[in-house]
């Protein structure tokens, strides 16, 4: 939004990017928020298949792990979140999700 003098207001934005908005802006998908999470292991938590699916298609990496040593297929069995274990369970354990979706 310009003001009236022609320079872009600042905006509400909190710095904070959505999924979708870390793959638009390039952003590193796979880079360690709380606790060594990456927004795949939070989708998969919050039980957000179609996120955590995008994710993948996004280039997010299942192998990673927390500090407690979980992996997104971990969290995905440990909530009961049968359908998103289902679709992370090929890419368990590998660093490369592009090629599986």
């Amino acid at each position: 939004m310009k003001s009236s003098l022609g320079h872009h207001a600042p905006s509400q934005d909190t710095g904070k990017l959505t999924s979708r908005g870390r793959i638009e802006a390039r952003a590193d998908v796979n880079f360690p928020l709380f606790y060594g999470r990456t927004s795949l292991h939070f989708t998969t938590a919050m039980g957000q298949e179609h996120t955590a699916l995008y994710l993948l298609r996004g280039g997010a990496n299942t192998g990673i792990k927390d500090v407690f040593g979980c992996t997104t297929y971990h969290i995905a069995a440990l909530y009961n979140y049968h359908s998103i274990a289902e679709a992370l369970k090929p890419y368990e354990g590998t660093y490369d999700s592009t090629s599986h979706v």
